[in-house]
């Protein structure tokens, strides 16, 4: 009995086309595109091998999302702006360089609630948040100040209510965090702890926070300039790390 073989085509290579033209900047999209051979139905078949064309596509998953920078209205005196030390060596810069913060620095030499601050500037606190209108911010941080001193506590505390109720006016959804006075090396006189408190009041009174990181330069000469108010950059160092640990202990991640 005559046996028929079954000649069979020779087998194709896999044919590789990548589609120029189909990435985008999330996702990047390769089509393989092969022929697969499929064998007789019966071993005793005659019938030609059949190929059907098949098509993987494959898909990278998109990158995880850049993270949301908060953005942070910072408005205080010199020891806030950094007076007397290079340009990002602040208490402020460091932390806001180290946290990612959007930072919009409105910190000015001399100024206080009461006190108009230097020519470059010429605003006190009340004025610095009235000129802040128009901003978006996430958080608020403002600070007491020793530039207050000598004003009527009355008075003070007024002004300061009031300042602190026109940022909560005028960024509803922002968290508003007030500061007590970063004081140096010499001992605090009466008036710091009346500025402190009437900050915390203030904040109280519009839901915000208040954070006192205590007197890290207290008795440390060594960390300030000639007039023992204003830290040298390792006194700014040390009032960058006084001023995280509160925020963390207070339990704000910024």
């Amino acid at each position: 009995m005559q046996k028929h073989m079954v000649k069979q085509r020779p087998r194709v290579g896999p044919t590789i086309a990548v589609i120029a033209g189909v990435a985008t900047a999330s996702v990047v999209a390769i089509t393989i595109l092969g022929r697969v051979v499929t064998a007789p139905a019966s071993q005793g078949a005659a019938s030609e091998p059949t190929a059907t064309n098949t098509a993987i596509v494959i898909q990278t998953p998109a990158p995880p999302p850049s993270p949301i920078r908060p953005t942070v209205l910072a408005i205080g005196d010199s020891v806030m702006k950094g007076y007397g030390v290079p340009p990002g060596d602040s208490w402020l810069d460091k932390l806001a360089t180290m946290q990612g913060w959007n930072l919009i620095d409105r910190s000015c030499d001399g100024a206080g609630f009461i006190r108009v601050g230097a020519a470059d500037c010429g605003k006190n606190f009340p004025a610095i948040v009235a000129a802040s209108k128009g901003l978006a911010p996430d958080f608020v941080i403002i600070s007491g100040s020793a530039n207050d001193f000598g004003t009527d506590d009355d008075q003070l505390r007024a002004t300061t209510d009031a300042a602190v109720e026109a940022l909560r006016t005028e960024f509803p959804r922002a968290t508003l965090i007030g500061l007590n006075v970063a004081w140096g090396d010499q001992p605090p006189p009466g008036k710091v702890a009346v500025i402190n408190a009437q900050i915390a009041g203030a904040m109280a009174n519009v839901h915000g926070i208040y954070l006192d990181f205590g007197t890290p330069l207290r008795l440390h000469p060594e960390l300030m300039q000639a007039d023992h108010l204003h830290p040298r950059p390792a006194g700014q160092l040390v009032l960058e790390s006084a001023i995280e640990k509160a925020l963390a202990h207070a339990g704000l991640v910024i």
